[in-house]
């Protein structure tokens, strides 16, 4: 699915934004999702609750990329506020 590109002006100027923020986070959130679907899935997967190695591995690799989408999605979140708020186009 293509999004749309943003326009704002600004003192009389049109400035384009490729990837309008709240794209961004909306996109950020779902792989946030994604990510937690994939944590809680690694933990379901052990029955004792004690797991081996490879489960814990699992475990650490999930949980890490949950934390990588989670800070994704509060920088779009900031992103958003701050385009929101201040009308500051943000850096993509």
């Amino acid at each position: 699915m293509a999004h749309r590109s943003a326009f704002i002006v600004r003192g009389g100027f049109n400035l384009k934004l490729t990837t309008p923020p709240s794209k961004v986070l909306a996109d950020a959130s779902s792989r946030a999702a994604a990510a937690h679907a994939e944590f809680i899935a690694a933990v379901d997967d052990i029955p004792s609750g004690l797991p081996h190695p490879d489960g814990t591995q699992r475990i650490q690799n999930a949980s890490s990329k949950l934390r990588a989408a989670r800070d994704d999605m509060k920088r779009a979140h900031s992103r958003l506020d701050t385009f929101m708020t201040a009308g500051i186009v943000p850096e993509d």
